[in-house]
């Protein structure tokens, strides 16, 4: 009668742990693929960008903005460092597939986006809407009519 409870209990607790591996394992192995994209990522991102960036410094590039602008502007670096991270950025959508995150992430992003489009709407309208309720005021007041003379801090 023992032996039998004992061998249940080893039986079930074996059986959890088993079951415990099998939902646990995925997750790990998603992970270290993640990082593993992420690492790849860092690496030919950061060569690339040298390549790019001593490719258009063989070309004098920076030399031709300034000989034909006057303009002194480090283009090499700029796009050497456009190019690593784009490449970074590939990377990491990539990590986040691998994670099934990707569809999360772009909502968030989405979303500030957003937010960030509507607070610059309402920055720009900040200057806008007083001017409209002044120009409106001035209107029905008719305080100032056609011909008549503005002094503005001792402007006429």
């Amino acid at each position: 009668m023992v032996d039998e409870i004992l061998t249940e209990s080893l039986l079930t607790t074996t059986d959890r742990s088993a079951y415990l591996y099998s939902k646990i394992k995925p997750i790990f192995t998603d992970l270290f693929v993640a990082v593993i994209i992420l690492l790849i990522g860092l690496i030919i991102g950061k060569l690339l960008g040298r390549l790019v960036q001593k490719v258009l410094n063989s070309l004098d590039l920076n030399k031709l903005v300034k000989k034909f602008t006057g303009i002194n502007i480090r283009l090499e670096e700029f796009f050497g460092k456009f190019v690593s991270y784009c490449i970074f950025f590939v990377s990491f959508i990539m990590a986040l597939d691998v994670l099934k995150l990707t569809k999360y992430i772009m909502y968030i992003v989405s979303i500030i986006v957003i937010i960030m489009i509507i607070l610059s709407f309402m920055v720009g309208l900040k200057e806008f809407i007083p001017n409209i309720f002044a120009g409106v005021y001035l209107h029905r007041k008719k305080a100032i009519n056609e011909g008549s003379i503005i002094e503005v801090d001792g402007i006429i």
